[in-house]
Parts: C-alpha cells; sequence; structure tokens
C-alpha cells in the first residue's frame, strides 16, 4: 500500500499533493518520492537487526533509508553535538559539502575521495554551506524528535551532526565543556570505562533544509539495526561503492552480521576495519552470487590484486584456478546445507596467473532481514599453514620438554630434601642422561689437588666402567672443574681447548660440562653428560644441565649444614672432643663388638688435679686456653684406636678396646699420667701436669651404665690417695657408694631432727697444764650404725652438699656452750670451719649473727683453717678470713706441714695467731728426725710473732719433746680426751 501511494504521489507537483495521512507534512526522500512522517510509516517496523557503525557514509541522489529501530549506543565514542544550521558550518568537518543541483548557479559535484555528499534542497540552501571545511568527514545520525517552534520556521531545524574522525581534542569532553549548545548528549572516552551513548527518547525523524532527507525509526536498546544511507535499495545493493568506502558499504551494512552488538569492542568501526586490515590471511565478504564486497589488504596482496576497486569488479570464481573451479560445486553445497566449508584448494594470482594452494574456511552468514545470505571467507596460504603448523607443532614438542623437565626439577629437588649425598648423585647422572637423551652421565670431583685422575662419585655408561679421567685440560671434565664454567663439546674431532683422548677411548663423541659448587662457592665438581656422537647441545639442554647442579649445590650446603648441627650436637665446642652422648654411643658400640669378639673395654675416668685454682685466679678465659693445651697433650697420649671425650669442665672419658687385662689397662693409665706430667717448654698460661685415673674394665655382661659408674668410683679412691695416681675400680668400692649415698640421707635427716652432738677436748699449756681452750668435735651417733667416725660423715657432707649446713650447727652450740663457761671461766672455743663455708662471703655476717645471739665475745672464738684449704683457693679464703680477723676473732691454721704449700703464706696474710702442727710429726716423736723438723717449725712461728700447739700427744714422751723444742701448747689423748658440755663444765670449775 505504501508503494502504491508512492507511485502515485511521485508524479504529483508539490503544490498538488494530497495530504498525508494525520495531516502530517510530506518528506521528501528522492526523485518523485514521498512517503508521510508517520511516526512509525505504514508498515510495521521490521525486525531489529544488530548493526555497528561504518566507518563513512555514502550518501547522494539514490540514497534512501530503511525504517527500523536505531540505537542510542551509535558512536559511542564520538561527539555528539546538536545544532541548527548556523552552527553545522562551524562543526563542519574538512570535507566540502557538495550541491547535486540544488542552486542554479552551483554545478553539480561529487565528494572528495572518501567523503560524503549530503543533498540539499534547493529551495532552503543557503550560500554559507557552500563554503569548504576542513577536517574529517560528515555525517548525519538520527537523534532526538525535533518540534517546530513558531514563528522560526524559517530557521533551519536541528540536526545532529556526528564527527565520523572527531578531532582528538573532542574526546573525554565532559558536559560542562558543551554548555550553552543545544547537544542531547555529553560526549563520552572512548576508551573510558563508560563509554558508551545512551539516549533517553525514541528517535523520530531528521529534517535538514525541508525535509532532504527522511530516517524514521525508534530506539529500543543500545544496538544498532539500522543500515548506512545509501547502502542499498529495500534489501538489494544499489550502487557500486566508491574507493575506499568498503567500510561503509559492505562492511558497514554487515557490521551486525560480522561484529555484534555495539557495546562490544568489534561494534567500533574503527577497530573492526583495523583489526580486518592488520588480520594476516585472507578475509572477504561476498554474496552467493559471487560478487565481492570486501577484500582486507593480505587478501589483496595474496592474489597480487593492484587495488579493492579493481578486485570487486571480479566474482570470486574469477580468483580460482581451474583446478579451484572444479571444488566451486562442493563449496556451495556446503555453505547451503552445512553453513561451512573448510579445504584446499587453489587461487589464481591475478597478475601472474600462478596457483596458489591454500586453505578456506568460509561461513554463510544470515542476513538478518530476509535477504540472501553472504559468504565470509578466511583463506590461508598451504605453505603458511604448514609453517604454522610446524611452528605450532614445534611449541609443542618445546612446552612439552620443558614441561618434562620442570617435572623432572621438581621430582629431583624434593628428592634432594631427603637422600644422602651419594644417592642424591646417581639420582642427579640418571635425571641429567634420561632428560636430554643421552646414555652417558657422570658427576665427578677431584679429592686432593695432586691427584692424577678424578673421583667418580656417580656414573652411567662407559663413565660407570672406566675411572681414568684426568683433570685440567687432559679432559672434558677436569677443564670444566679448573676453569669454574660450563664448557659445550659439540665434537671432539675440532676441540681444541682441552684434550679429548679420554673422550675418543671411552667412544664418545660430544658431551656438556657444568660446574657443582660448593658451600664455599667454588667448584667442588662437575656434571657432564657424553653423546657417542656428534651433536649440537641447545642453549635449553646447557641450562637443563646447570638447574640440575644447582640442585645438587643446595642439597651439598643441606647435607653440610645438618653436618654441623650433628657434630655441634655431639662434640665439644671449646676442645672439640666428642661430648657426653657421642662418648656413650662409642661405649655401646665397644661393648658390642667386645661381646662379639670375646674381648674386653676399659673405660678411664680422668679428672684434673687443682684445674680450680688456674679458674679461680687467673681467669676462665686462661683456663680454657690451659685445658685446649691439656687435651692436646691427652689426644697425642692415648692409642689411636682409643676415644677421649669430655664429660664437662676438667672430666674426660678414655675408651679403650682390644685391653687385654687390668694390668694393660693401668700400663695405659701410667703411661698417660706420665705423658701429661712432661712441663711445657714456653706457654702463656699455666698448663695442668696432673690427673687423677678411675679405672674401670668390662667383663661378659657389662654395661655402660655400669662401666661409667665403677670408673667414677675409682677416680674418686684416685683422687684421695693423692695427686697424679691412678686406681682400679674394686667391689668394695660399690659399698662405699652405697654407704655414702646412705649416710647422707640420714645426715640430713639427723641435722634436721638435732640427732648430732659436739665433743670438746681441752687445749693445755705446756707450761703450766692449765686448760687454756676447747675444741669442739662433732660427734653423730647413728640409729642403726652406732657411732660413725668425724672423718667420714664429715666427708660425707662435703661430697653431699651438706657441709655448710653441718659447720652452722656446730658454730652455733659451740659458742652457746662457751658462753655460759664464760660465765665462771674464761676459757676460749675453738671451730673448725669448712673450705665451703670459707669460700662464701656472707660467711662473717652469718658468724657476728651467732656472736649475737649467744652473747659470746669475738676474741672468745677461734676458728680453724687447714692449709689445704688456704693454699686451694687463696684470693677468696684470703678475702673472708681478713674480714674475720678486723671482727676480733682469732684465727688458726691447722695441719701446718701437712700440705705442699710454703710458709710464705704466713707473711703475705699475717692474721693468723697460731698454728697447730700435725699430728703425723708428733707420732714419730721423741725421734731425733722428728724433734729436728719440730723445732724448725718453732722457730719458725717465733719468727712471725705467733704461738704453736702440738695436736695428737699421746705420750709423756712426745710432751717432753715438745717442750724441749719450745711448743707452747698441746693437745690429745695424754692431756685429755673430747668429753660433752658438762664435763667441760665440771672440769672447768675445778680447774685451779
Amino acid at each position: 500500500m505504501a508503494l502504491q501511494q508512492s507511485s502515485f504521489r511521485r508524479s504529483l507537483p508539490s503544490a498538488h499533493r494530497p495530504p498525508s495521512p494525520g495531516g502530517r507534512p510530506w518528506i521528501r526522500l528522492g526523485p518523485r518520492q514521498h512517503r508521510p512522517a508517520h511516526r512509525y510509516g505504514p508498515h510495521p517496523p521490521r525486525p531489529q537487526r544488530q548493526l555497528a557503525p561504518s566507518h563513512g557514509i555514502q550518501t547522494g541522489p539514490s540514497a534512501y533509508a530503511d525504517r527500523t529501530r536505531c540505537s542510542g549506543a551509535v558512536g559511542r565514542e564520538h561527539r555528539q553535538v546538536r545544532l541548527g544550521v548556523d552552527q553545522l558550518r562551524s562543526a563542519l568537518p574538512p570535507r566540502r559539502l557538495v550541491h547535486q543541483g540544488c542552486c542554479p548557479d552551483k554545478p553539480r559535484g561529487e565528494a572528495d575521495a572518501g567523503g560524503s555528499a549530503v543533498r540539499i534542497d534547493r529551495d532552503r540552501c543557503g550560500p554559507e554551506l557552500h563554503r569548504p571545511r576542513q577536517g574529517a568527514d560528515v555525517r548525519l545520525q538520527p537523534n532526538r524528535r525535533v518540534r517546530k517552534s513558531p514563528g522560526r520556521s524559517a530557521r533551519p531545524s536541528p540536526v545532529t551532526v556526528r564527527n565520523i574522525r572527531a578531532s582528538r581534542g573532542d574526546y573525554g569532553r565532559q558536559r560542562r565543556d558543551l554548555r550553552g549548545s543545544t547537544a542531547s548528549h555529553t560526549t563520552v572516552d572512548p576508551e573510558g570505562p563508560s563509554a558508551r551513548l545512551r539516549s533517553r527518547t525514541r528517535c523520530h525523524q531528521l529534517r535538514l533544509c525541508t525535509s532532504v532527507v527522511h530516517y524514521a525509526g525508534r530506539r529500543s536498546d543500545s544496538c544498532v539495526s539500522s543500515r548506512e544511507f545509501g547502502a542499498r535499495r529495500g534489501n538489494r545493493a544499489h550502487a557500486p561503492h566508491p574507493p575506499n568506502s568498503i567500510g561503509s558499504a559492505a562492511l558497514g551494512s554487515r557490521a551486525s552480521w560480522i561484529g555484534g552488538p555495539v557495546n562490544d569492542l568489534t561494534g567500533d568501526p574503527v577497530s573492526l576495519r583495523s583489526f580486518l586490515d592488520r588480520f594476516p590471511d585472507f578475509a572477504s565478504l561476498s554474496d552467493f552470487s559471487g560478487k565481492i564486497l570486501y577484500i582486507n589488504p593480505a587478501g589483496l596482496e595474496l592474489i597480487g590484486s593492484t587495488s579493492l576497486s579493481a578486485a570487486m569488479e571480479l566474482s570470486a570464481l574469477e580468483f580460482l584456478t581451474p583446478g579451484g573451479l572444479d571444488l566451486a560445486a562442493d563449496i556451495g553445497d556446503g555453505l547451503r546445507i552445512d553453513g561451512k566449508w573448510e579445504g584446499y584448494c587453489e587461487l589464481r594470482h591475478q597478475v601472474t596467473g600462478a596457483p596458489i594452494p591454500v586453505m578456506v574456511t568460509a561461513y554463510s552468514i544470515d542476513s538478518g532481514d530476509g535477504g540472501p545470505d553472504l559468504v565470509a571467507s578466511i583463506i590461508r596460504h598451504r605453505h603458511t599453514a604448514e609453517q604454522r603448523n610446524a611452528r605450532m607443532a614445534a611449541d609443542v614438542l618445546v612446552a612439552g620438554r620443558h614441561a618434562r623437565e620442570q617435572k623432572a626439577l621438581a621430582d629431583l629437588s624434593r628428592f634432594a630434601v631427603i637422600a644422602d649425598l651419594p644417592t642424591l648423585l646417581t639420582a642427579a647422572t640418571d635425571t641429567a642422561a634420561t632428560l636430554i637423551g643421552v646414555g652417558n652421565s657422570a658427576i665427578a670431583h677431584l679429592e686432593l689437588p695432586d691427584d692424577p685422575y678424578l673421583t667418580m662419585d656417580a656414573a652411567s655408561g662407559v663413565l660407570g666402567i672406566r675411572h681414568d679421567v684426568p683433570p685440567g685440560d687432559g679432559s672434558l671434565m677436569g677443564f670444566v672443574l679448573a676453569n669454574s664454567e660450563p664448557a659445550v663439546c659439540n665434537d671432539r674431532t675440532v676441540e681444541t681447548r682441552f684434550r679429548t683422548e679420554t673422550m675418543a677411548a671411552f667412544g664418545l663423541r660430544s658431551g656438556v660440562g657444568v660446574p657443582i659448587f660448593d658451600v664455599a662457592g667454588t667448584a667442588w665438581g662437575v656434571l657432564t653428560i657424553h653423546s657417542v656422537e656428534a651433536r649440537l647441545y641447545r642453549d635449553e639442554e646447557v641450562s637443563f644441565l646447570g638447574s640440575v647442579a644447582g640442585i645438587v649445590s643446595a642439597a651439598m650446603r643441606r647435607i653440610d649444614l645438618e653436618r654441623q648441627l650433628r657434630r655441634r650436637s655431639t662434640h665439644d665446642a671449646l676442645t672439640g672432643l666428642p661430648n657426653r652422648t657421642l662418648a656413650y654411643d662409642v661405649i655401646d658400640a665397644a661393648l658390642v663388638r667386645a661381646r662379639q669378639q670375646f674381648g674386653t673395654v676399659a673405660l678411664l675416668l680422668l679428672d684434673i688435679d687443682d684445674f680450680k685454682i688456674i679458674n679461680d685466679s687467673l681467669g676462665h678465659d686462661a683456663g680454657d686456653r690451659a685445658l685446649v693445651k691439656f687435651v692436646d697433650r691427652l689426644a697425642s697420649a692415648i692409642r689411636e684406636a682409643d676415644t677421649v671425650a669430655r664429660l664437662g669442665g676438667d672430666e674426660f672419658l678414655i675408651v679403650c678396646e682390644g685391653v687385654d687385662s687390668v694390668e694393660h689397662a693401668k700400663e695405659l693409665a701410667r703411661h698417660i699420667s706420665s705423658s701429661i706430667a712432661v712441663p711445657f717448654s714456653a706457654v702463656d698460661v699455666p698448663i695442668p701436669l696432673s690427673a687423677s685415673i678411675g679405672i674401670a674394665v668390662s667383663d661378659r655382661n657389662s654395661t655402660r651404665q655400669e662401666l661409667i659408674h665403677r670408673a667414677d668410683l675409682a677416680m674418686y679412691r684416685a683422687k684421695d690417695s693423692g695427686t697424679g695416681g691412678h686406681a682400679v675400680f674394686d667391689p668394695t668400692d660399690l659399698y662405699d657408694a652405697d654407704r655414702i649415698r646412705s649416710l647422707s640421707i640420714d645426715l640430713r635427716a639427723a641435722l634436721k631432727a638435732n640427732e648430732l652432738t659436739l665433743a670438746y677436748q681441752p687445749l693445755v699449756e705446756i707450761a703450766t697444764r692449765k686448760v687454756v681452750a676447747v675444741e669442739a668435735l662433732a660427734r653423730w651417733n647413728h640409729h642403726h650404725l652406732g657411732p660413725i667416725e668425724p672423718s667420714e660423715f664429715v666427708s660425707v657432707a662435703e661430697r653431699t652438699g651438706l657441709a655448710t649446713p653441718l659447720g652452722t650447727w656446730a658454730l652455733r652450740t659451740a659458742c652457746a656452750a662457751a658462753a655460759r663457761w664464760r660465765t665462771f671461766s674464761d676459757i676460749v672455743v675453738r671451730v673448725n670451719v669448712s673450705a665451703l663455708q670459707l669460700r662464701d662471703p656472707d660467711f662473717p655476717k652469718e658468724v657476728a649473727s651467732v656472736l649475737a645471739d649467744t652473747g659470746l665475745p669475738a676474741f672468745a672464738l677461734g676458728l680453724e683453717v687447714t692449709e689445704t684449704v688456704w693454699v686451694a683457693d687463696t684470693e677468696r679464703v684470703a678475702d673472708t678470713v681478713s674480714t674475720l680477723h678486723s671482727m676480733g676473732i682469732t684465727l688458726l691454721l691447722d695441719d701446718m706441714g701437712k700440705g705442699h704449700s710454703s710458709m710464705s703464706y704466713l707473711d703475705r696474710y699475717p692474721m693468723f695467731e697460731s698454728f697447730k702442727i700435725d699430728r703425723s710429726y708428733i707420732a714419730r716423736l721423741p725421734a731425733p728426725r722428728a724433734c729436728a723438723i719440730i723445732s724448725a717449725i718453732v722457730a719458725l712461728a717465733r719468727a712471725f710473732d705467733v704461738t704453736v700447739v702440738g695436736e695428737g700427744v699421746e705420750t709423756e714422751e712426745q710432751l717432753e719433746a715438745l717442750a724441749a723444742a719450745g711448743c707452747d701448747f698441746a693437745q690429745g689423748f695424754l692431756l685429755g680426751r673430747p668429753v660433752d658440755a658438762d664435763a667441760i663444765a665440771s672440769l672447768l670449775l675445778t680447774d685451779p
């Protein structure tokens, strides 16, 4: 009906045109064709078709427009401005608006190359529209509905001008930049996240100078469904495309079939055109009649065509060789039936006529508007395809090899965490040979610089059979190890860096070597692979070998660190000797071997004599240096098969295997004692020259704990017998040890229950036979064992830490008794003090507290200090003794002559007022030599102005000898036995 109306009205002049339906004005679309400006037109809207905007616009005398839906998202990347004719002049781009004969004084013309021509009605045209403008193409686009304002009919209606090649400065403009204009939309940056131009109204009419062009339709979504102006008449292609307009004619017209929604990147005509221009393969668009609509530049180059226009004058069949024409029917059937055809074909070169073997992939594309389908073809030169396939296959091969290498490295890395070094080296050589595909690999290192051959740690193939590989430039392995860098030998026949006789002897032709670095960063060893044929080794293979060597290096660092940690846990940090833990393991292993071989094991427990003196007098640093030198001397004194360990402090354990008898063990102990007793020639610190050694020899059922315990008991017995001695374990030592343990328990309980007592022995002045003092002596009557000798339980107290409690109890008890006695006598009490008490800096305070509590004056208390205690810790004991002397307490040096020190201490420390001659000298009186010694001691005492006491006097002859020598006081059973406090009180009351 609309076509009939158009045919009827096109013959009528404008003055006699009938009114349009609804009274709407008629709009001229072209020569003699009119349609009513109905909102939707007389026909229902066509089905929506997604169409991407084209690069340009093709308009002219035969320009028509379809009444289809249009999208507000068209041109999201371009600027849209709504303006009138006055504003059109300033906004027009550089292409000229050429007249189509609308003005009498202007000739008809054509647009510039690649430009557009817009029809201008001669009745409404003004001279200002004929001015040329510089810039990009202009394209008219429907926008919002235009409402005519009363009284302004002479002015041109607003239009939407879209600048296809908008100036770069227009991109990204904000709404404020268009303030004051009639733009319906702001500019959106095409590269921004919101690059989408949305319309809020339906598109209705576009009129220019009393309706030159009509474009009716409505906007329903954000997709383009219109074709470009002048692209088609109805559903048929109408006008031939001018040069360089393929984007607007064919590509723009079918953009929806290729690209899809405009909000996708392919909806951008510039991006789509750029994509096809740069597409490396032949890409074309044609119809089923064979008419070419588009060929990209790569396709033109492939067929040798000079231009697109020349190619479009040919049909699709003219591009084929006779062999290719044989497949035309198959191609057509495949496209019509399956919508797709793929296969080999031949194109004809347009210049040379030579056949071009190609691979073709053709698709049938639905037009979407009821028109004929189009054919899109992707064509690739067969040689190019084969090359690409070969490259892809090579890439797949390389990727697979790389994946296998990475997996092998990962597996080797995991194995390197738990494996020992020999096992790891074997795994590394196997991995290298397998992954690279050779049969020979090895890891070697140079044990000593002068070794004639490398040491093979792991090898496969012929390298695992022969091991005579020379170092240095005598072989590939030696060359890599000497230079600490990788080396590749592709063919030994042309190798000049090193000698290849070894490779030739092994039957090897090529190889690669990489160094393996140790913890210090020096080349420890070398990893090599070899082939029996000449071969070009790739860089990737050398890199893979380097990675394997790196894993081995990391594992070596890990193993070295573990070795250091184990050594630290089993060796003494100062001396480097095995510690207690390792010594116990050595003993257990030695006992197992002794049982298997029916042999014996001897343990020698050695304790340095008087080592504490060095530590206390010179400091612990000097003591450590002395200990290290002593260990050197001790290590040189033992047999090579023996093991010496440091248990702690100055105690050492020597494990001797293959000992025949106890006498053999004693001989070893004597050799050690004599070796360490040799004086050092020149040292900066005093070196211990003696040690006490306890010996324990195993039997068939001995255990480690039993042997150590027996050697310990024997060592204490050796120490009691004097310095530098040794003693063999005796079964009675076990009794002594058990007795000491039980006595220490009972002694602690007795002190707590106040079961101990004090006995007092008188001290008599020899000249007057008068009692001038008493000595307090501890007594313990055990509830099961009866009386215990003072020497035994005092020794137990010193060894078990009870000496200080025992001494404190004796001091307080004696002072309390003396305070009572002094109410009727001027008696003085003397108490023995232990070494532990004198080493305690708080001991003077304790004595002062006892004197204050008991009320005993300080001068009535005398403290007896043995010479051995004094000498053992001179500096610390001297400070304590000096403090006690300043308090007014009398100090006596006990057991004079028993120790090994000289009398010089009396001169250096003149706080002693008296000293006792040891009973061992008194027992030999009145022998002449004993009398001479006593006389010398008395003479020395007179020189230092101190008194002398002779203890252990049991006969009159001894007393007379002391009197003859000039001794002042005497003490012993002859003059009075130790008695309790009540007996002393009675003695003092009866003594005149």
